[in-house]
């Protein structure tokens, strides 16, 4: 004898009413991205009341920065916690973010650690970023450089352009980690090919010196002309840096420099001089992901 099976019709209506919230928060986002933020606050607020995280953590963003509703912290730090209380990564940063600086809630370092410590445990990026600043500082945790250098790794690895960064300071001055040249200018490298003026500015150094990297003044002229562009303020006076190179450079150098700059640039700054061999002798490379370039508008997807 056939047996039939069914589904009971709780699953059913559970099944219908999550896909029903799924269209409701995308045409939400939609509206958002869109910039009809009072759009996208009708869509949103029913489904954060509702208990939707992403739709809580959105909301929080809308209040946070004044879109579509009045300015307000403690709202955005109300909507930060409850979807943050789900295990929902990017609202525990942002709340930690908000302990962190006192925004909306009585400023806390120790609970700014807890939170960014959720979010980096669950793999998070930026959370584990910010959770290794903590440390570097000694915020709400006793300053630990080696900890700091262990998160900043985990985020590097998901190309993460900060953590890369910071990771290759690490590595260049020993904190935290051995001091290793190499891995400092291959760490600089992939983050300066996301546009970081500061790795572009520090890769520069390294090829002006010869550390990690053969010297190589095209080069380190190259870097240097990248980052000048970039309106970032450095300490050092990059301009300087590129006058002196051309004091020293024959006019065929400074303007082949000029030219692998553009086409640098031009590139979005990807495969621009010698491509490392990530897994050559670096400390903690391994295969280093392509990270998406970030959109314009902050939503949670």
């Amino acid at each position: 004898m056939k047996q039939s099976f069914t589904f009971p019709s709780v699953l059913i209506s559970l099944l219908l009413s999550t896909t029903a919230l799924s269209a409701d928060y995308q045409i939400g986002i939609d509206a958002f991205v869109s910039k009809d933020y009072a759009a996208a606050r009708a869509e949103l607020e029913p489904l954060a009341e509702q208990g939707l995280a992403k739709a809580q953590v959105q909301l929080g963003i809308m209040y946070a920065s004044g879109w579509g509703v009045p300015q307000d912290q403690k709202q955005a730090a109300k909507w930060y916690q409850k979807a943050a209380e789900q295990g929902l990564a990017k609202a525990q940063v942002k709340l930690g973010i908000m302990y962190a600086y006192g925004l909306g809630v009585t400023r806390d370092n120790k609970q700014a650690i807890k939170w960014y410590q959720k979010a980096a445990e669950q793999g998070l990026a930026i959370g584990q970023e910010i959770l290794g600043t903590m440390y570097t500082y000694g915020k709400g945790v006793p300053t630990d450089h080696k900890q700091a250098a262990k998160w900043y790794q985990k985020a590097a690895k998901q190309g993460n352009r900060g953590a890369q960064y910071t990771l290759g300071m690490a590595y260049k001055n020993g904190v935290g980690v051995p001091r290793h040249y190499k891995s400092a200018a291959k760490w600089y490298k992939l983050a300066a090919e996301q546009s970081d003026p500061r790795a572009q500015n520090a890769l520069a150094y390294m090829y002006l010196n010869g550390n990690g990297v053969s010297k190589d003044l095209v080069f380190a002229y190259m870097w240097f002309n990248i980052a000048d562009t970039s309106g970032h303020h450095f300490k050092d006076n990059i301009k300087v840096k590129i006058e002196s190179l051309e004091n020293t450079m024959s006019s065929a150098e400074v303007e082949e420099a000029q030219q692998l700059a553009i086409d640098c640039m031009e590139k979005n700054y990807k495969n621009c001089g010698p491509s490392p061999d990530l897994n050559d002798n670096v400390i903690g490379a391994g295969k280093i992901p392509v990270k998406k370039k970030e959109v314009e508008f902050e939503f949670i997807d």
